[in-house]
């Protein structure tokens, strides 16, 4: 099942603007939401910190990174580039 562009930028929007900046708080006053992870990166053209709350992958000893909107996320391609696969 696929949503429509304009469900994606509203699940986008939502996601940014309202459900991001919650739970950053919560890390913040170091109560995390159970099942999330802060991931960090750093801004390619900044070199500024950059920290996303992500859903905790944690298999084991192997820890997952899901990104929703795939290769469209930021910090996917700061990995992508770094990694040297780009």
């Amino acid at each position: 099942m696929t949503r429509s562009a304009s469900g994606d930028r509203l699940f986008h929007l939502l996601q940014t603007h309202a459900v991001n900046p919650v739970v950053m708080l919560a890390h913040k006053g170091d109560h995390p939401p159970r099942g999330d992870a802060l991931l960090e990166t750093t801004g390619l053209r900044t070199g500024l910190p950059r920290r996303t709350p992500v859903c905790d992958g944690l298999a084991g000893e192997v820890f997952w990174l899901v990104a929703q909107r795939s290769y469209e996320t930021d910090w996917v391609r700061t990995i992508w580039r770094i990694g040297g696969s780009e």
